[in-house]
């Protein structure tokens, strides 16, 4: 799983932290069936 690359108690670089709440807010995101819904539909526009 991507989150364990950037976890900030297993990856020491500086940005790990930024990295992982990135991760978690996609995540969030794409869990929740509306917001995935607009995501797919706005990726899907070009």
């Amino acid at each position: 799983m991507g989150s364990l690359l950037v976890h900030p108690d297993k990856c020491k670089h500086p940005q790990a932290q930024e990295a992982f709440g990135a991760l978690a807010k996609a995540q969030q995101l794409l869990l929740d069936p509306q917001e995935r819904e607009y995501l797919l539909n706005q990726i899907c526009k070009r």
